[in-house]
C-alpha cells in the first residue's frame, strides 16, 4: 500500500479545487516540509499535511503565489511556519534563492525590495514575506525552477508551471 505523506506539489488551492485565475498569476501553492534528523544530522523531507508525530514537519516554508502580470516585477509570495522550539530565518535574497527557467535565464531577486528582507520566524509561529525580482519575465518560458539554497533547512526546489498564460 501507498501512503501519501503531503499535498500535491501544486495544482491545488487551499480549498482543494482549482480556482480560475489571471493569465499571469500563479496561486497553486507548493508546501515543503522538513525535520531534522539527529542520526544523520540532516533535514529529511517529510509530508505536511495531517502527520503528527516523528513524521511532522518542524518547518514548512510555502510558495504561496507568483504575480508576473506587471512588466516592472516579479513578485513572490511566501509563508514559513515554525513548528521548531528554535527561532529560524529564511532570507528573501539571491544569496539564499534561486530563480531560473528552462531557457537558462536567471532572474536576481532585489533583496532591497523583499519585505521582510529577512524572515524570522519564532517557535510556534507562522510568517508572511514578498520577495522581488525587478524587471518582466521571459514570455516564452513555460515554467519557473525557485531553488532554495540554505535557509532555513538546506535545500529544496518549487517548480511553477506557467502554461496557459
Amino acid at each position: 500500500m501507498i501512503s501519501a505523506t503531503s499535498l500535491p506539489a501544486g495544482g491545488v488551492s487551499a480549498a482543494g479545487v482549482r480556482q480560475p485565475q489571471e493569465r499571469c498569476l500563479w496561486t497553486e501553492f507548493q508546501p515543503v516540509g522538513k525535520r531534522w534528523n539527529d542520526s544523520s544530522q540532516s533535514w529529511m523531507s517529510v509530508g505536511v499535511d495531517g502527520i503528527i508525530g516523528e513524521l511532522s514537519p518542524q518547518i514548512v516554508v510555502i510558495l504561496e503565489k507568483v504575480d508576473y502580470c506587471n512588466d516592472d516585477a516579479i513578485t513572490f509570495s511566501w509563508s514559513v511556519r515554525n513548528n521548531s522550539d528554535t527561532t529560524i530565518t529564511f532570507p528573501l535574497q539571491s544569496n539564499n534563492i534561486t530563480i531560473r527557467d528552462p531557457f537558462g535565464t536567471s532572474y536576481a531577486i532585489d533583496g532591497s525590495q523583499s519585505e521582510p528582507r529577512i524572515m524570522v520566524v519564532q517557535p510556534g509561529q507562522q510568517q508572511r514575506g514578498t520577495m522581488v525580482v525587478p524587471g518582466p519575465m521571459n514570455q516564452n518560458a513555460p515554467s519557473l525552477l525557485v531553488r532554495l539554497k540554505d535557509k532555513p533547512f538546506g535545500e529544496a526546489s518549487w517548480l511553477v508551471s506557467l502554461e496557459g498564460r
